[in-house]
C-alpha cells in the first residue's frame, strides 16, 4: 500500500503533477523527478541542435528546478554520508545548469543523473520485492 505524499513531497507533486505523483512514495517521486530531469536535458540538447536557444533555456531551467526539488528531498539529518554525497551531486547539477546551455554539459549531466535514476529504480524494485 502506498502512503499519501505530504510536506515537501506534496509540493513537488503539485509542481510536477499527476495522480501518480500524489500517491507516490518518496522513492517513486525520486524516480519520477529524475526521469523528468532527463527528459528536460534531452529536450534542451535537441533544441540546441535545432538552433532554438529559447527552448533550450526553458528546458534547462526546468531541469534545474527539478534538481532543486530533488536536493530539497534529501534527508541530510538521517541520511548520513550517502545523503551528503547525493546532495553534492544535486548541487553540482544545479550549478552546471546555471551556466549557458551547452550540448556537452547536457550530455555529462544526463549521464550522472541517468545513473542516479537507475539506482533509484533498482532500490524501488528491491523495496517492492521485499514487500
Amino acid at each position: 500500500e502506498q502512503r499519501q505524499v505530504t510536506g515537501r513531497y506534496a509540493e513537488a507533486a503539485r509542481c510536477y503533477g499527476g495522480a501518480a505523483v500524489i500517491t507516490a512514495t518518496p522513492l517513486d517521486l525520486c524516480v519520477l523527478l529524475g526521469e523528468r530531469a532527463l527528459r528536460d536535458l534531452d529536450t534542451a540538447a535537441e533544441a540546441l541542435r535545432r538552433g532554438d536557444p529559447a527552448e533550450a533555456l526553458k528546458a534547462r531551467d526546468h531541469a534545474r528546478a527539478v534538481a532543486v526539488e530533488l536536493l530539497a528531498m534529501v534527508d541530510r539529518e538521517g541520511g548520513g554520508a550517502a545523503a551528503d554525497r547525493l546532495a553534492g551531486l544535486y548541487v553540482f547539477a544545479i550549478r552546471e545548469l546555471g551556466a549557458p546551455p551547452a550540448p556537452r554539459t547536457f550530455a555529462d549531466l544526463r549521464e550522472v543523473l541517468g545513473e542516479l535514476v537507475d539506482g533509484f529504480r533498482a532500490l524501488r524494485r528491491g523495496v517492492r520485492e521485499v514487500a
